[in-house]
């Protein structure tokens, strides 16, 4: 996958910005070779981060803690 993004988000207030990426899948099957699955590495992989914006460094989780703390922040700079 090739991609050009924008700059890493660093704030809840930031605008959103467009995003090109382009994606191209091969997928190749040769049912001889059925016999060597069991020689392949293990595959080690991340477990699920609950992203929506995958370029994104914060999970949803974090987006919305972040904006409950500048919520209570803005509501005490009120008082």
């Amino acid at each position: 996958m090739r991609y050009k993004g924008f700059d890493e988000v660093v704030s809840v207030m930031q605008e959103d910005q467009m995003v090109e990426f382009e994606l191209a899948i091969a997928a190749y099957y040769y049912p001889e070779l059925e016999e060597l699955r069991k020689e392949l590495p293990p595959m080690d992989t991340q477990g699920i981060s609950n992203k929506r914006n995958p370029l994104s460094s914060f999970s949803n989780w974090k987006l919305s803690m972040m904006k409950i703390h500048l919520y209570q922040n803005m509501k005490r700079g009120l008082e």
